[in-house]
């Protein structure tokens, strides 16, 4: 199996360790952005609510890091595609290679029949019902 992500052989894109690294990164980069350590990336309690001075709880991750998250997570999807359609290409190589194997099957088949249909017409009909090598003489005619 060939990886969609990296094209080395032994794992999918799913298990690939570039991707595994990527999503990592982007998880660090949040929390180092000043994001909340809850799984959806927010901090519950600061969704609806201001501070004192009207801006954001400082647990939110900010917009650059948002950014940037979202940059990444845009660049792997990138690489995927690019991947994929390698592999689409690669797939459509190997149909067309196969297809070129079938015609080629195609015209050497009609070939021997056509060999065939030679060999049949060369034979003569005018020892019918003889088997080649059977001998002139009936083999009534004892000797005797």
């Amino acid at each position: 199996m060939t990886c969609e992500v990296c094209g080395e052989v032994g794992h999918s894109g799913n298990d690939c360790p570039e991707t595994r690294e990527d999503a990592a990164n982007i998880n660090n980069g949040f929390r180092q952005q000043g994001g909340a350590n809850q799984g959806n990336g927010w901090n519950n309690k600061s969704r609806s609510s201001f501070q004192g001075n009207s801006s954001f709880n400082s647990n939110q991750p900010s917009l650059k890091a948002l950014d940037l998250g979202q940059a990444k997570i845009n660049e792997n999807l990138t690489k995927k595609l690019l991947s994929n359609d390698k592999v689409l290409e690669n797939i459509n190589t190997k149909i067309e290679n196969l297809a070129s194997s079938v015609q080629n099957q195609l015209g050497f088949n009609k070939m021997i029949v056509t060999q065939l249909a030679q060999i049949a017409a060369a034979i003569p009909t005018e020892n019918a019902g003889r088997l080649p090598g059977q001998p002139e003489n009936s083999p009534t005619n004892h000797v005797g």
